[in-house]
């Protein structure tokens, strides 16, 4: 065998090697095209939505420690609120209790006034 009938050999073998990597036909070969290029537009898709999600996802996350400070500042307020309500409420319950003193005072001085005198 001559050398160039070696590096024929060789490049027949090379060719064969190529064209079974290729598709058997063009429709073959516009199906695999079709199919990739639906690939990629599912792909592109799938990349959006995932982009527009870690939009959505960053934004909360901004927002998360203006939304802790407002919700502690409310607790705050409620806390202050509630102090000043029972502190309200100790107030009316002992001018209650004061009231009801004098009601059963003024009722005892009722009775005694509204009592038939003592005969001699």
């Amino acid at each position: 065998m001559s050398d160039s009938e070696t590096k024929l050999n060789s490049l027949r073998k090379t060719m064969r090697k190529l064209s079974g990597q290729l598709p058997k036909s063009e429709s073959n070969y516009q199906r695999k095209i079709e199919q990739y290029e639906m690939d990629i537009e599912s792909l592109q898709a799938q990349v959006k939505a995932l982009e527009e999600e870690r939009f959505h996802l960053r934004r909360r996350l901004e927002q998360t420690p203006k939304e802790f400070e407002f919700l502690r500042n409310k607790l705050g307020q409620s806390r202050e609120q509630l102090d000043h309500a029972h502190q309200q409420n100790e107030r009316l319950v002992a001018a209650l209790t004061a009231a009801k003193e004098q009601l059963t005072a003024l009722r005892a001085e009722v009775d005694k006034l509204a009592a038939p005198p003592n005969s001699y």
